[in-house]
């Protein structure tokens, strides 16, 4: 794995590691959050980051007071959940 750009930062009692690395299957943005000696990281392949960014800069805009944040819906069913085939 290669390492293009790395960048951290602390925020309260965490420090986040954002790295944009490749390896033989492409590229790919590393989230890492480390607090309280664990560590969790999520990766997001090179063909998801424009969408990625775009949901962030959505939520970052509610933050910001610039759009309002639109109707809460669940987001479970998003995700697959292998608990339903029991």
């Amino acid at each position: 794995m290669d390492i293009i750009k790395s960048l951290n930062i602390r925020i309260e009692q965490k420090r986040f590691f954002i790295d944009y690395c490749a390896n033989e299957r492409g590229k790919f943005l590393r989230i890492t959050e480390v607090a309280h000696g664990r560590r969790n990281t999520i990766i997001i392949p090179e063909t998801g980051l424009s969408e990625f960014g775009d949901l962030l800069n959505d939520i970052l805009d509610i933050h910001e007071g610039v759009a309002e944040a639109p109707e809460p819906r669940s987001t479970r069913d998003d995700y697959d959940d292998d608990d339903d085939e029991s």
